[in-house]
């Protein structure tokens, strides 16, 4: 945690030189890039997290921390003209506004508010991680994910004694819960557009969702235009995989969330093309904007996800799209689990 902390007093790097550059004649008009801007975002958050939730989790803060230099900003160089900084800033302001909240109520030493704030502050927390997490040159995404996963901790004294919320029975003449919805088989195959139900694990927690592909898309020369000459040239086509990740129930967790983190979801594809053309998924750097991940509104558990995948051979078509494993640490193999046909 010491080496965390310190991170506050040492500033961030970054690999664009003339604007890495803090300390030159030119400091005052110089703005970090996007991954900078990100790494200092989540640095600073990261702290905050760490330092407010400390005293809480194991009753003793953390040990004093090197003062910053008179002056010192880490988020001085925001570029608040880019609408994607600017809301960067905002949300890890949101984070130290409500870290601030929390140091209150665990000085008063109220339990209940202070995991009330505690699920607060995981929105703007997540915000900062899902902005960032396709960014080039995150050079903190580590460390961001590592302390997001203190968030859904609580002290050992309230151990198994702290209620989960229920929430009300209805008015009809039964209060029985709705049975869970059934897995769908592995192996089935659908078409593109409707769901199948999975059960989805990450750190720990296990949770029901419905899963669909929503299209199978060639990209336009339009999208085109937005991958560099190289990119286009290798691949020869271009396929768009968007998908839907929803839980098929709400979260009921009142102190912490019952589901597990969708940040991490990341569903990887085999295609099937005419002639057996070979195609692969790109790794790209920078966001597509017509190609991105993106949160359900809120109250909703779920994301949108897009992935783009080559095609080597230009005369092949695509006629469906298998998904392999749901996340970075699902099975590699080329089984298909669900199949969904164009």
């Amino acid at each position: 945690m010491a080496a965390i902390l310190a991170m506050t007093v040492a500033g961030c790097g970054g690999d664009d030189a003339d604007k890495a550059d803090t300390t030159g004649p030119n400091a005052a008009n110089v703005k970090f890039t996007l991954a900078q801007a990100c790494t200092a975002v989540s640095s600073e958050a990261s702290v905050k997290v760490t330092t407010s939730m400390s005293p809480w989790l194991y009753g003793r803060p953390l040990p004093a921390t090197p003062a910053r230099p008179a002056g010192y900003d880490p988020l001085a160089y925001i570029d608040t003209a880019d609408n994607t900084q600017r809301q960067l800033k905002a949300e890890v302001d949101n984070v130290a506004g409500l870290t601030t909240q929390l140091d209150a109520a665990v000085a008063a030493k109220d339990d209940a508010k202070a995991q009330q704030i505690v699920n607060q502050i995981k929105v703007p927390y997540d915000a900062i991680i899902t902005t960032c997490k396709d960014v080039d040159g995150w050079t903190s995404k580590d460390l961001a994910i590592q302390q997001r996963a203190m968030l859904d901790k609580k002290p050992a004294r309230l151990g198994p004694s702290v209620p989960s919320w229920t929430p009300p029975a209805p008015t009809t003449t039964s209060s029985k819960p709705a049975p869970p919805q059934p897995l769908t088989p592995k192996g089935a195959t659908v078409q593109v557009g409707q769901p199948v139900v999975i059960d989805y694990t990450e750190d720990g927690k296990t949770g029901r969702f419905f899963f669909r592909v929503t299209e199978i898309h060639k990209a336009t020369d339009q999208e085109l235009a937005q991958l560099s000459s190289s990119t286009r040239e290798k691949a020869k086509q271009i396929y768009f995989i968007r998908s839907e990740v929803k839980a098929t129930a709400p979260d009921t967790g009142r102190y912490e969330s019952a589901l597990p983190s969708l940040v991490s979801f990341d569903p990887k594809y085999k295609l099937a093309t005419s002639n057996n053309a070979y195609s692969t998924s790109l790794i790209l750097f920078g966001k597509l904007d017509s190609c991105k991940d993106e949160d359900l509104p809120a109250g909703t558990n779920g994301r949108t996800l897009c992935g783009v995948y080559a095609v080597l051979d230009p005369s092949a078509t695509v006629s469906a799209a298998s998904v392999t494993a749901f996340g970075s640490s699902g099975s590699t193999s080329d089984a298909a689990l669900y199949t969904w046909k164009n």
